[in-house]
């Protein structure tokens, strides 16, 4: 299987899983919260799935209030669409409103996405 190219910002090129980053665009973070009817409902493990499926690192996690949280970093562009999935959700859930919480990023500080345990 070859590599798939995918740009960030300074230092030294990185890999992610089947991606090599290179230096010319841009790294970024956002953090969620998911409300709405979003335990349950394979909510972490399709969020896990689709934020590998984009490339991107973080986690994801169950809130004992009933919401879901989640960390991801990566490509902008590819951290909007994993953005827009999350306000979808998987075909059980009703996701009522995302809290995002964006800031760009010199390096990524996540090796993986992982979905992580109740908190």
């Amino acid at each position: 299987m070859g590599f798939v190219y995918s740009f960030v910002s300074q230092g030294t090129n990185a890999r992610v899983g089947n991606t090599v980053m290179c230096r010319s665009k841009p790294l970024a973070a956002v953090s969620l919260k998911i409300f709405g009817r979003v335990q349950g409902v394979c909510y972490r493990a399709c969020a896990a799935d689709k934020a590998q499926e984009l490339d991107l690192v973080g986690w994801v996690r169950n809130n004992r209030d009933g919401t879901v949280e989640a960390e991801a970093q990566g490509l902008r562009d590819k951290l909007n669409l994993f953005v827009e999935w999350c306000k979808q959700g998987p075909d059980l859930a009703k996701v009522t409103n995302v809290d995002e919480k964006w800031r760009d990023i010199e390096k990524l500080d996540y090796t993986s996405f992982r979905v992580e345990k109740t908190v």
